[in-house]
Parts: C-alpha cells; structure tokens; sequence
C-alpha cells in the first residue's frame, strides 16, 4: 500500500497482490511500475501435482476468475434473495 501512495508519478493503478505464476489470470504490469515484485511462482511445483481431467464446460465457471470453484457457491440471478 505504501508504494501506490508514494512512488512519483504514479496517480492510479489496478494491483493484485498475486504471486509471479507463469499462468496468471491478472497483469502485474502496474504492480511492477511501483516496485511490487512477487518472487514465487506456482509453476514451480506444477509437475509434482496429479493432473485431474478437465471438467465440462461450465458458462459460469469460463466467465469468471476461480474456475470451477465458482460454480459450487453460485446461485444464479433469478435464484437470488431480493433487496426490498
């Protein structure tokens, strides 16, 4: 938080505070401009993991960030509880 107030020139930048994964869903291109640069990378232990097979295509889990975890708490619009 310290460098996105007070690195020069710097007015506004989306960051994500993720790790330097070769297979990252967000650009850290803003996060490098004020000095964040993550060190670890999940593709490092990517080999020692079980490949599990790809699940069906899912709308709702190809929209969002999370995969298929997104779909196992997702209640779909018309299902939701309504602000009176």
């Amino acid at each position: 938080m310290r460098l996105a107030v007070e690195v020069p020139g710097v007015t506004f930048a989306p960051v994500w505070g993720i790790s330097a994964n070769t297979r990252a869903y967000y650009d850290l291109t803003e996060a490098n401009a004020i000095g964040y640069v993550p060190r670890q990378n999940a593709e490092d232990f990517a080999s020692s993991l079980t490949p599990e097979p790809a699940p069906a295509a899912d709308d709702v889990a190809n929209r969002y960030q999370g995969g298929r975890f997104v779909t196992q708490s997702w209640t779909p619009e018309d299902q939701r509880p309504r602000r009176t």
